[in-house]
């Protein structure tokens, strides 16, 4: 008697049986999905006959090489389990009437370029087996959990070149540069600007330029000028041609956890921006006199950007003396107060006082 594991034949089962050319129909598979492939058992013989009394059929799929994937690991390893069932109940007896096997396994940790054997009765190889089949199994679907970025959280100066890169993976670390029909998946990221108390309206959505694909490290890269309102913004980055839609909500690393930002500060103090406040409010312009020779007079300058956020005095200007010629002609002049904010200054203009901002 052979054990077969799940069924014992008599050996006068196989007495007949040299070879077998049963046909099975196999396809390219991906990490998480299903495979199902059918079985067709036939004779040798010329034409070939349905056999319709081979009781079992077994089936490895071994890693060759990596194939289209970037996965080199498990060469040699097989895939397991591979299930092989009778289409019809009286599979395995010997008056079954069914030619008919369902093969059918879920890859996940392996990938690649795979090897089919296929073997009648647990031991003979098919004919077809034997002048060599072979299958690739490609990574999954995007997994956000599994997926990383680079260059966030960030600050950059308004206007500054912010630059950031996703890393894609299955749910099995698989990296995934280009789908399975070889095209750059569509990854997309926005800012979504994180409000505080008394920050005032807030800003738009900002819709980021598409992300470059490179090849050699896998990386969907995003640079862009596009932050220039001060303030932290929440980075949300999405891939919109796997079954996952989204990849991240608020962050790259375990969606609902840490969430990705881009810290803008303000940029460099802009003369055409700035603007200067004066003590007595009856003064519009610096053509109208604001102060009477040989007494104290005060005005009060707003340091902005060119995108109109305000600047932090002093820390963001690191040469009080320079500020100090902000009163231009009047040597006396000199700032007045620590706090964050606009700089107010003091001065004691000489005769025919003039003010120059610089």
């Amino acid at each position: 008697m052979l054990d077969h594991g799940k069924k014992i034949f008599p050996a006068t089962s196989f007495k007949n049986i040299q070879t077998d050319c049963g046909i099975i129909n196999v396809a390219d598979g991906q990490a998480g999905f299903l495979s199902k492939w059918l079985i067709t058992d036939y004779d040798c013989n010329t034409p070939p006959q349905l056999r319709v009394n081979t009781p079992s059929f077994v089936v490895t799929l071994t890693k060759l090489d990596k194939g289209p994937t970037s996965d080199t690991t498990g060469v040699g390893q097989a895939i397991t389990p591979i299930t092989v069932t009778c289409a019809d109940p009286s599979c395995g007896s010997p008056t079954s009437t069914n030619s008919l096997f369902n093969v059918s396994f879920t890859p996940t940790q392996l990938i690649g370029h795979f090897q089919v054997r296929v073997y009648a009765y647990g031991f003979i190889e098919t004919a077809q087996s034997q002048a060599g089949i072979t299958v690739n199994i490609y990574p999954g679907v995007v997994y956000p959990p599994s997926c990383t970025v680079t260059g966030l959280s960030t600050t950059v100066a308004a206007g500054g070149s912010a630059s950031f890169s996703a890393f894609l993976y299955d749910e099995w670390n698989h990296a995934l540069g280009l789908d399975r029909q070889g095209n750059q998946f569509i990854v997309n990221a926005n800012g979504q600007f994180q409000p505080t108390g008394g920050s005032g309206p807030t800003p738009a959505p900002l819709n980021l330029p598409a992300a470059t694909y490179n090849a050699g490290t896998l990386a969907y890269t995003f640079t862009t000028t596009s932050f220039t309102i001060k303030g932290t913004w929440n980075v949300i980055i999405t891939e919109t041609t796997s079954v996952t839609s989204q990849i991240v909500t608020g962050s790259l690393l375990d969606i609902g956890g840490p969430a990705l930002y881009i810290t803008v500060t303000p940029g460099r103090m802009s003369h055409t921006m700035t603007y200067a406040k004066f003590s007595d409010p009856s003064i519009l312009t610096l053509k109208t006199p604001f102060s009477i020779a040989g007494q104290a007079g005060y005005f009060t300058v707003y340091p902005e950007d060119q995108y109109g956020n305000t600047l932090n005095f002093p820390d963001t200007w690191t040469n009080p003396t320079t500020l100090q010629q902000i009163a231009g002609k009047d040597n006396g002049s000199g700032y007045n107060g620590t706090a964050n904010g606009p700089a107010t200054f003091v001065f004691t203009p000489a005769a025919d006082p003039a003010i120059q901002l610089v």
